[in-house]
């Protein structure tokens, strides 16, 4: 483990893009989960604050030190599998996402979160559930995290499966890798019904995993990360369209979206991802101006067929 205590020898540890500059004692840099748990398990002990340090690339302050100490994990930055046939990616959290996709194009698969700053680290994503251009197609970071590994302030481990660990109604027990049950008792919050990062994920019923994606590290560590996959697009197709007023290019976007979202295939099952729901004549299952067998109502599923594939046109 790398240890630092005189400030000019982490002085950029202090800031982030944000600008904001803060303070702390020492840098810790772990090149491992044994290390990492020991760092903490100290800090704990003594009482001393921690701010986790990522890639730096935020703009809200959200890596910047508030005195106490600074624990980077940027050591701790390997692929450690990559399953093509279940499109899964498993990753420490000082892993940057430009180091992710030149890797995951040798293998034809793609994350589609695509967040906005390529030289961001994995584990900085999952601390703000951070979103990118594709984001209004795909979603955000959450809905690809799929397992997460957390070492908490008092050493404890935790591995959370998406679907296994849910609350009932607010209440919440989480059950640390040796046995040990935390329970916690959720606010009643209205969230939002769009992608924010304002404060915890929290719903009644919620799986656990959910909150700590977003959390900015105050609740724990995250030492390995699970996200789901796409295969690589085949085509790409761009293209500008142009409105006469703000309803009709607005209408237009969401029903966009919403067939994109709904009529996405899995071209190597040749079954679709997520059926359509939408109905009436006028509409993306019925697109009046797209006619034939290759079009978005009878996606190809061969190389070379058509254009045309819902999986494949980037909005």
């Amino acid at each position: 483990m790398i240890i630092k205590t005189e400030k000019e020898m982490f002085e950029q540890y202090l800031t982030d893009a944000s600008n904001y500059c803060g303070k702390a004692d020492v840098l810790y840099i772990p090149e491992t989960l044994d290390e990492l748990k020991e760092c903490i398990k100290k800090c704990n002990s003594e009482k001393t604050p921690i701010t986790i340090s990522g890639a730096g690339t935020g703009l809200t302050g959200g890596r910047v030190p508030e005195g106490g100490v600074i624990v980077s994990t940027e050591r701790m930055n390997k692929i450690i599998s990559i399953n093509e046939q279940i499109k899964l990616v498993t990753v420490q959290p000082g892993l940057l996402l430009v180091e992710l996709e030149e890797e995951l194009s040798n293998h034809g698969l793609f994350y589609p979160v695509n967040p906005t700053e390529k030289s961001a680290s994995i584990g900085g994503n999952i601390a703000t559930n951070a979103s990118g251009s594709r984001t209004f197609k795909y979603g955000p970071t959450r809905d690809y995290v799929m397992k997460l590994k957390i070492v908490l302030a008092d050493g404890e481990e935790l591995e959370l499966n998406r679907g296994e660990t849910f609350a009932k109604g607010n209440h919440l027990e989480i059950k640390s890798i040796n046995g040990k049950i935390y329970g916690v008792e959720l606010p009643v919050l209205k969230m939002p019904g769009v992608k924010h990062a304002a404060g915890y994920f929290i719903k009644p019923d919620m799986d656990a995993i959910d909150l700590f994606i977003g959390s900015e590290g105050t609740l724990g560590i995250v030492t390995q990360i699970s996200l789901k996959l796409d295969r690589m697009p085949e085509n790409l197709l761009g293209g500008i369209a142009f409105f006469d007023d703000l309803d009709r290019l607005f209408g237009f976007v969401k029903r966009v979206r919403e067939g994109s979202g709904k009529y996405r295939y899995d071209v190597d099952n040749k079954i679709p991802l997520n059926p359509p729901l939408i109905k009436g004549e006028n509409n993306l299952l019925n697109p009046p101006l797209i006619k034939g067998e290759n079009n978005l109502l009878n996606p190809p599923f061969e190389k070379g067929e058509s254009l045309i594939d819902a999986r494949t046109i980037e909005f």
